[in-house]
C-alpha cells in the first residue's frame, strides 16, 4: 500500500494522518510462518515488526501450542495525529519509542521490552487543563506490565507507579498516585489545585480509587445558584445494566481544604475550611460525610453585605449535591443621639440546598419590614430634613435601573416624607417612597426589588370613611373607591 490517509475534524482543525509505503507480507518457508510489517509517516516516524511461528506447516500440533517469536520497533515523533481517535476529550502530543519482543506460544504470548514516552503533552479541554512534560516508562515482562508516569500540571507535578498483571482467570492492576500542587480543574466557575495520595485498584470485576486529596487553594465562582436534579429520599435506584457488561467503580476519598480555598458566588464570599469524606453508594449515588466552614465570610442581600457569624455546610451521608445549610449573617448598626444603642439585623438560612428557609432576625426584636429597612438604609425611618439623602441611599441600595431613575427624579422634584419597605418581604419586597401634599392627599411610588417594576399611587380621603385610590404604571392603570368603618 503506497499511501494511506486518515482525516478528522478536531476543534475546527482538520489533521491528516498519512502513512506511506505500508507493507505487510506473510509467507511459509520450510515449515515456518513469517510475517513482516513496515511503514513510515510524513514526519519520519517509522514502524517495523516481524512475527515468526516455527512448525506452522506441521499438522501434528495444534496452532495454539506452536511457539511464537517476534519483534516490534516504533519511533513516533509526534502523537498529535492520534487526536483523530480521541476527538476533543484529550489532545496528545510527544514522542514515543518502543522496542518489544514477543515470545511464548500462540495461545499464551509473552511480551518483553520497554516503551518510552518523552516530552508528552495531553490537553484535557473538558477540564481546562494541560498535562505537560509527560515522561512514561512501560516495561513488559511476560504477563506483567510495569508503568511509571511523571507529568506537570499548572505549577505542580503528579506521578503514578504500578503494575498490570494478566492471568488465565483474568487481570488486575494496582497503582499509587501522588500529586504536589497539581492543577486539577481550570474552568470559568472553578479553579483548584491538589496534593494527592491515592491508590487505584482495578480488575475485570471493577475498580476503586481511594486515599487522600488535599486542596491547598481553589477559587470557586459559580455564576448562579441552580439546584441539582437529585432524587428524593424514597427513590431506590435500580442498576439496569447487565452484570456481564457493567464495570462498577468505587470511590472513597478523604478531601481536606487548605487556607486558600475561596468561595465567591451565590451572594457568599469567604474562605472554605474543613474536611469531607466522599464515596459512591449503589442507591444514593455520590454521598458525602463531613462539615465545611465558611471563614471570614460575607453574605449579600438587597445589595448590602452582612458578616457571617456562623457558616456551616453539613454533609450527613446523603447526596453530595444536597447538603444541609446552617448559616447566620448579621449587620450591626450604630445609631447616634441620646439613649441610642446598637442594633443587630440579619438573616438565618437553615435547611438543605434544595429545600431551605431564609428568616430575618434582629436584636432587639423588630418586624420583618423594619429589619429590611435597616438592612437597606441603616435607619428605621426618615428624620425631618434628610429625606433626599436617605432616598439616595435607598436608590443606591437597589442598584441602577430605569425604575431607580424614577426614584431619583422624585427626590429632585420634592422632598419625601416616607421611605419604607412594603409588599411580601421574603418573595417580593418593594421600596415605597411617599409624600403627603395636604392633610387628605398622599402620593407614593412603589418599586419592586425583585422585578424592577414600579407604579405611582395617589390616595385622597373624602372623610366619613370614604377614600379614593389610583394606581398607574407602564403596564396598567386602576381606580378604587373604598369605604371603611369601625364597629
Amino acid at each position: 500500500v503506497p499511501e494511506v490517509h486518515f482525516e478528522g475534524q478536531i476543534q475546527n482543525y482538520y489533521p491528516v494522518f498519512s502513512w506511506y509505503d505500508l507493507k505487510l507480507t506473510a509467507f511459509v518457508d520450510d515449515g515456518e510462518l513469517r510475517s513482516n510489517l513496515s511503514g513510515w509517516f510524513i514526519d519520519g516516524s517509522i514502524i517495523e515488526g516481524q512475527l515468526r511461528i516455527p512448525g506452522f506447516g506441521r499438522l501434528d500440533r495444534g496452532l495454539a501450542n506452536l511457539p511464537l517469536e517476534g519483534e516490534l520497533v516504533l519511533n513516533v515523533k509526534d502523537l498529535n495525529p492520534l487526536s483523530i481517535i480521541t476527538e476533543n476529550y484529550l489532545v496528545p502530543s510527544g514522542t514515543l519509542l518502543a522496542d518489544l519482543q514477543v515470545k511464548g506460544e500462540v495461545s499464551n504470548p509473552e511480551l518483553y521490552g520497554e516503551m518510552l514516552l518523552s516530552d508528552g503533552l495531553i490537553n484535557f479541554p473538558q477540564l481546562g487543563i494541560t498535562a505537560s512534560n509527560i515522561n512514561t516508562e512501560i516495561d513488559f515482562k511476560k504477563q506483567r506490565i510495569g508503568i511509571k508516569l511523571e507529568a506537570e500540571s499548572g505549577d505542580g507535578k503528579a506521578t503514578a507507579m504500578g503494575n498490570l498483571e494478566f492471568f488465565d482467570s483474568g487481570w488486575n492492576g494496582n497503582f499509587d498516585i501522588t500529586g504536589d500542587d497539581a492543577l486539577l480543574l481550570n474552568q470559568n466557575d472553578i479553579k483548584l489545585t491538589a496534593d494527592a495520595e491515592l491508590t487505584l485498584s482495578m480488575s475485570e470485576k471493577g475498580g476503586k480509587l481511594s486515599g487522600k486529596l488535599f486542596i491547598p487553594k481553589a477559587l470557586i465562582q459559580p455564576d448562579e445558584l441552580s439546584g441539582s436534579v437529585t432524587e428524593s429520599s424514597d427513590v431506590v435506584i435500580v442498576d439496569t445494566l447487565d452484570e456481564s457488561t457493567s464495570w462498577p467503580f468505587d470511590l472513597d476519598l478523604n478531601i481536606g481544604l487548605g487556607d486558600e480555598v475561596k468561595l465567591d458566588g451565590y451572594g457568599l464570599t469567604g474562605n472554605l475550611l474543613g474536611a469531607l469524606q466522599v464515596a459512591n453508594h449503589p442507591n444514593k449515588g455520590m454521598i458525602g460525610t463531613g462539615i465545611l466552614y465558611l471563614n471570614n465570610g460575607r453574605f449579600e442581600i438587597f445589595a448590602r453585605y452582612l458578616d457571617i457569624s456562623r457558616g456551616r455546610i453539613v454533609f450527613n451521608g446523603g447526596p453530595i449535591s444536597n447538603p444541609d445549610l446552617d448559616v447566620s449573617a448579621r449587620k450591626v448598626i450604630s445609631e447616634s443621639g441620646f439613649s441610642r444603642s446598637n442594633k443587630t439585623v440579619g438573616v438565618n438560612i437553615v435547611g438543605t440546598v434544595l429545600d431551605h428557609e431564609v428568616t430575618l432576625f434582629s436584636i432587639p426584636q423588630m418586624t420583618d419590614s423594619e429589619i429590611v429597612t435597616y438592612l437597606l438604609l441603616d435607619k428605621a425611618s426618615v428624620a425631618p430634613g434628610e429625606s433626599s439623602g436617605l432616598l439616595g441611599t435607598a436608590v443606591d441600595a437597589v442598584g441602577g435601573s430605569a425604575g431607580n431613575k424614577v426614584l431619583g427624579d422624585i427626590s429632585q422634584i420634592l422632598p419625601v416624607d416616607d421611605v419604607v419597605l412594603g409588599g411580601d418581604i421574603y418573595n417580593d419586597p418593594s421600596l415605597v417612597v411617599g409624600k403627603r401634599l395636604t392633610k387628605d392627599l398622599y402620593i407614593s411610588y412603589d418599586f419592586s426589588l425583585v422585578d424592577n417594576l414600579g407604579y405611582f399611587k395617589v390616595r385622597y380621603d373624602f372623610g366619613l370613611g370614604f377614600f379614593l385610590e389610583t394606581k398607574s404604571s407602564s403596564e396598567s392603570n386602576g381606580v378604587d373607591l373604598f369605604y371603611s368603618f369601625e364597629r
